[in-house]
């Protein structure tokens, strides 16, 4: 593994280590099941790229994350995160992690394909119609809520205590659960994700993710 947090000056991006149960697609593949990362296919932003809806040739429906930056340095510390995100998310399978489903990494082209969840994020649901003067649907009601609440709960014990070793998302927020036609949540996100061992008593302090919000696996016993 290699630290996030190290300067991007002194990392050498490397080969990938792909799962070999995930697909690997070509660029061309996913630039035609985006329409070529059609504007119109923008479904949201990620930490490290924009994610693009698209239709697979067999007809699935997929989100696809593709790597982008602006300037050199910026360029290699996004391919850490991107990196950092796939061997993460790629060894994990429960109904509250969003599920990987392909792959891309030809030359500089950076995407990964994730299964599509069709009901946005929470934070959608929670906030919906709070700019505008009238409510688009109807609030989440606490049964739903409750549930949803449950379903991350659970995926995050799957992180934490049934991975090996276990991972710590680092920037749990409502924007970064998605939820399904039933309101299942999925945990999507994991740019800066950090693995623990069982021996570790506890990891690092240093604040990540969102302004203001500390998971608290992140903090000692003495604050």
């Amino acid at each position: 593994m290699f630290d996030i947090n190290a300067n991007p000056q002194n990392c050498r991006i490397t080969k990938l280590a792909f799962d070999p149960g995930v697909r690997k697609y070509s660029f061309e593949e996913l630039a035609k099941a985006t329409g070529d990362f059609s504007n119109n296919n923008r479904v949201g932003q990620g930490g490290s790229g924009q994610v693009y809806k698209g239709t697979l040739p067999n007809g699935k429906q997929v989100a696809i994350k593709r790597l982008q930056y602006n300037s050199d340095p910026e360029k290699q510390q996004l391919e850490l995160l991107f990196e950092n995100e796939f061997k993460t998310i790629s060894r994990t399978r429960h109904p509250n992690i969003v599920e990987v489903v392909g792959y891309c990494s030809e030359e500089a082209d950076r995407l990964i394909v994730y299964e599509f969840v069709s009901n946005k994020s929470l934070k959608s649901h929670l906030y919906v119609g709070r700019r505008q003067q009238t409510m688009v649907t109807a609030p989440i009601d606490w049964p739903t809520r409750m549930k949803i609440a449950l379903g991350i709960a659970e995926g995050l014990a799957y992180l934490h205590e049934d991975c090996k070793p276990g991972i710590i998302h680092g920037d749990i927020k409502s924007d970064n659960i998605l939820l399904d036609d039933e309101f299942n949540p999925k945990i999507r996100d994991f740019g800066i994700s950090k693995e623990f061992a069982d021996s570790e008593t506890h990891v690092s302090t240093i604040s990540m993710g969102t302004p203001d919000y500390l998971a608290p696996e992140h903090c000692t016993e003495d604050g």
